[in-house]
């Protein structure tokens, strides 16, 4: 099962700096105009409208924030 849930970028910024997750588990669903003028470095984008049409399934046992 899925669990989906929001994340405020203060609690991010801590589960990184106390090794609780790696960037590449970060999926960014902001548009690419958004993802251009900043994002975490390693972190992965696909915007919300194309998770639905992601040919990639995840993995189900990573853990993605």
């Amino acid at each position: 099962m899925i669990e989906w849930k929001e994340l405020d970028p203060e609690l991010l910024l801590r589960m990184l700096a106390d090794g609780q997750i790696e960037p590449e588990q970060i999926i960014d669903v902001r548009e690419a105009y958004e993802w251009d003028y900043y994002h975490l470095e390693s972190s992965r984008l696909i915007p919300m409208n194309t998770i639905p049409t992601v040919s990639e399934p995840f993995r189900t046992t990573n853990r993605y924030i």
